[in-house]
Parts: C-alpha cells; structure tokens; sequence
C-alpha cells in the first residue's frame, strides 16, 4: 500500500496521474476485472480530490470481494468523510466479524456513530460489547459512562466513570466527568477533590478551562 501512495505521489506531481487512471479504469473493466488496477483507480481518485468517484470503485470492489478487509477500511472511513454515517456503521459491522481481534475498538466506534445518530440504545448495547471484551481498557468505560449520562442514567455512569478512573486516576476527562456528575447530584465534596486533582494534573490553560 505504501509502494502504491508513492507511486500516485509521483504520477500526480509529473501531471501524469490523470491520464494513468484511464489505463487502470480499463484494466478494471475487462474480463476478468484487474483488482489491483481497481485500488489504483480508487486511490488514485482520492488523490485529485475526486471522494465520490473513489467511493465508486470501492463499491465495485466490494462487490467482487466482499470480504476485502483493506477496501471495507478505506470505504468506511470515506462513508465517515461523507457523514454518511449508516453505511460507516454497516461496514465496521462486518469488519466486526471479519477481525474479532480488534473488534472491541471497532465496537467503540461503532458505538460512537450510533451516539451521531441518535439511535442511543443501540449504541449503548455496542458500547457494553466493548467492555465487555475490554475489561482492563479505561477508555471503553469512559466511553460507557458518557453513553449512560446522556441517558441521564447517572448512577450508571458514575459507577463506569468510576471504574475509568480506578484503571486510570490520571486521566483528566475522567475526573471532569466525575466532578460533573457529582456536582448535578449534590456531592459538592467529591466534585471539589475531583476538580482539586484536575488542577494538580493539568498542564495546558485548556485543561483548566474545561474545569471552570
């Protein structure tokens, strides 16, 4: 893939690279098609800024093989460009099944679209998938805890903030979101050691303007 980028870098830059993607738009279209030549075409899209055309291809692609983990990533994260955001969602669906090694950040950030969506159930059952394969990752249960807040579940996002911070107590948008809650439900005590924490492990105006 890296060989690819360098070799469109320097067709694009001799003027070349129009003209080359005709060559690669035949070699795509013949029978059997050139897969390859397919990725080329692809890549070689995005690389004059032309997304819907490279979407397209993917498309294509996909369609010829629909398990190519490599064009679901680069479809995905056009879909995401895009906002078109239901068909990012289905795509990392199946990246999902087709990598399970890596399914609980696929999860997350299924969970996270779904948030962008609105569809709040679905989201928060992706998001307890994550913890559920995550159970040492803060991150997953920050993320949780953020999914039961805008619920206004707080007792459960407090309980998921609190368990970030037992696997992280350093990390600062984990205390801000305890000082948060704790503050809505009258535990001006444990707001204030919260916040007293952040200001000690602040290290940027931002950071403290976030807890003010």
């Amino acid at each position: 893939r890296e060989a690819r980028g360098h070799l469109l870098e320097i067709l694009s830059r001799a003027y070349l690279l129009r003209q080359r993607l005709q060559s690669y738009r035949f070699a795509f279209a013949g029978r059997p098609p050139d897969l390859e030549a397919g990725i080329f075409l692809a890549e070689g899209h995005l690389k004059l800024g032309e997304t819907e055309a490279a979407v397209g291809v993917y498309r294509q692609l996909l369609a010829l093989r629909p398990d190519d983990v490599d064009v679901l990533t680069a479809l995905e994260a056009l879909y995401r460009r895009q906002r078109r955001l239901p068909e990012a969602v289905a795509l990392l669906k199946k990246l999902a099944v087709l990598q399970p090694r890596t399914a609980r950040e696929v999860y997350q950030r299924i969970a996270d679209l779904l948030l962008q969506l609105y569809r709040d159930k679905e989201a928060l059952i992706y998001a307890q998938q994550a913890v559920a394969l995550g159970a040492k990752d803060p991150t997953t249960y920050l993320r949780l805890g953020e999914l039961f807040e805008k619920k206004e579940d707080y007792a459960a996002a407090l309980q998921a903030y609190g368990r970030a911070k037992q696997l992280d107590p350093r990390r600062v948008r984990t205390l801000l979101a305890l000082a948060r809650l704790q503050t809505l439900r009258g535990d001006y005590r444990g707001a204030e050691q919260h916040y007293r924490r952040v200001l000690q492990l602040a290290r940027t105006p931002e950071t403290l303007a976030r807890a003010f």
